[in-house]
């Protein structure tokens, strides 16, 4: 895992009870799905039940999707 993202990212974190997290973990183990991903389409799918449209770009970033120490980018 990449440890620099894109300038244009920004981190959302939450706390949520253990047993949510766990339930969470091994669903995405079964569907290989990364939590990331998983959080950005639950959120963008959210806003649409409410009437806010996301790019799709938004939702699935395109590569690449970060950069390494040298500056060079990584996906």
């Amino acid at each position: 895992m990449a440890l620099y993202r894109r300038e244009t990212q920004k981190s959302v974190g939450f706390y949520a009870e253990k047993e949510f997290v766990e339930v969470l973990a091994k669903h995405l183990k079964k569907t290989r799905v990364s939590k990331s991903q998983f959080i950005r389409d639950a959120i963008a799918e959210k806003l649409a039940k409410e009437g806010i449209v996301v790019p799709e770009d938004l939702i699935v970033p395109l590569p690449p999707y970060s950069k390494s120490k040298d500056g060079k980018y990584v996906s």
